[in-house]
């Protein structure tokens, strides 16, 4: 493998709405493909109160419009959640924070882990979803000068389906545009009946093209037998009407069950071939720690039609997990996964973008190689807090390119939950946070914005 070197290193003072950004200029050859070679320059977007502030998506929350980076966020003060975005010109100097798909929601102690937000822009067009009084809804909003003006909101789907049974659809919604216009969402179902709780995978289509405010009715895709249960998700509409919905699970109830290293779920992938949908394929073991929503990655290739997914697979240890890279062809049948491949090991987080300027598309995958099993917090919270730094690598549409390259800071042991903008053509952004574990919940965390840029284009 190819030793990162850093080259240049050097800081810029910016307006104040950026405190003292760290530019790093990081070279290194990745493979044969001379693109491989990037600048990387990181900026702070802002704090964060919130250890939940980057997770509340899959990959659709960085993204270039008209000249304009958009980038989301979330925050919770006195115990009420908010989202909001930050734009930028350059991806070094940020606005001040604006108004995001929803409003203020009320938090626990942990945050506001119910909270449904996800974002994806389609053209001049985004869509939001969020929560309200109980509700997940949706909005559509016109991107313009590095703003959004949002429209009204609808409801997709009750927040509570049964106040008996504390039964609701809610948690990290995936929202997708289909090719005929339809408008898709993935999310939990969750079910809790006396001391019995399921969470299992659902999906709702929009009832017409193009459409925010009427939806079909809700499907669940698989039924979990406790305790396992759904943790983490990735819709992917296929071509012909086609899609496949990729589930992870985690098991157990109590702290020492979902936390203890062993006690794996599992990653299915639930597809629809136009018609029905087949009996789920189970792909590998999870590492079986709940509420990490950034342990796989999927997307679709436009040019070939080929997904490409990677997660993190159970090693039994909570250390040296491993990076699993594997794809599903046309005529996506179950039978058409390839088999896994080894990325990388001791791997904590993934996520995927790709560059779709060439065909086949080049997958970029940023994931995060653990340094410690847990942060300052006695067991069992303790073994979930996996933390690192966060590297790239490339994918040529062959084969994995040999070397990686480091996106974080060179000392930063605390960088988590990076997004990536979908298509990565050229230059593109990450974003992620950062903060250590010293009284975690009452202090900010930093959220970073690593600008990559090939060294053709600077």
């Amino acid at each position: 493998m190819t030793v990162v070197s850093n080259k240049n290193r050097w800081t810029k003072t910016i307006g104040q709405s950026v405190i003292k950004p760290i530019l790093l200029l990081l070279l290194v050859l990745v493979g044969h493909d001379a693109r491989a070679e990037n600048t990387i320059r990181l900026s702070k977007v802002g704090e964060s109160m919130d250890g939940h502030s980057t997770t509340r998506t899959t990959v659709r929350r960085v993204f270039h419009h008209d000249g304009y980076w958009y980038v989301f966020c979330g925050d919770v003060r006195n115990k009420v959640y908010c989202n909001f975005f930050v734009t930028s010109t350059d991806g070094i100097n940020w606005s001040d924070r604006k108004v995001g798909s929803g409003g203020g929601v009320a938090g626990g102690q942990y945050g506001a882990p119910d909270l449904p937000e996800t974002a994806i822009g389609y053209g001049d067009q985004i869509y939001g979803c969020y929560s309200e009084k109980g509700n997940t809804c949706i909005r559509s909003g016109t991107l313009a000068g590095g703003d959004i003006a949002w429209t009204h909101g609808h409801r997709i789907v009750p927040g509570r389906v049964d106040e008996n049974t504390r039964d609701f659809y809610t948690y990290y919604p995936d929202i997708m545009i289909e090719e005929d216009g339809f408008l898709s969402v993935s999310f939990r179902h969750h079910h809790k009946s006396g001391t019995t709780q399921r969470s299992d995978p659902a999906l709702v289509i929009s009832t017409n093209p193009n459409d925010i405010a009427s939806w079909q009715a809700p499907r669940d895709l698989i039924t979990f037998v406790p305790p396992e249960r759904h943790d983490a998700h990735e819709n992917i509409p296929l071509p012909g009407g086609r899609r496949v919905v990729i589930v992870r699970s985690y098991c157990g109830v109590t702290d020492e069950e979902r936390y203890t290293p062993g006690c794996p779920g599992s990653f299915y992938a639930s597809q629809y071939d136009g018609a029905d949908w087949l009996k789920p394929v189970d792909l590998g073991d999870s590492d079986g720690i709940n509420g990490s929503d950034k342990r796989l990655s999927a997307m679709l290739d436009p040019g070939t039609g080929i997904v490409h997914l990677s997660y993190i697979e159970d090693s039994g240890t909570h250390w040296k997990n491993e990076l699993r890279y594997r794809t599903l062809s046309p005529p996506y049948g179950v039978d058409d996964w390839s088999a896994p491949a080894t990325i990388a090991t001791n791997v904590f987080t993934v996520m995927l973008g790709m560059d779709t300027s060439s065909v086949p598309a080049r997958i970029a995958a940023v994931y995060g190689d653990q340094l410690h099993e847990g942060g300052e917090v006695v067991p069992p919270w303790g073994s979930r807090w996996h933390t690192g730094r966060l590297y790239l690598k490339w994918f040529d549409g062959t084969d994995w390119e040999a070397g990686r390259q480091l996106v974080s800071e060179q000392n930063d042991e605390y960088a988590w939950f990076p997004s990536i903008q979908q298509d990565v053509s050229g230059t593109f952004g990450v974003l992620y946070m950062k903060g250590g574990f010293k009284d975690f919940r009452n202090t900010p965390k930093e959220l970073m914005f690593a600008l990559v840029k090939p060294d053709d284009e600077i």
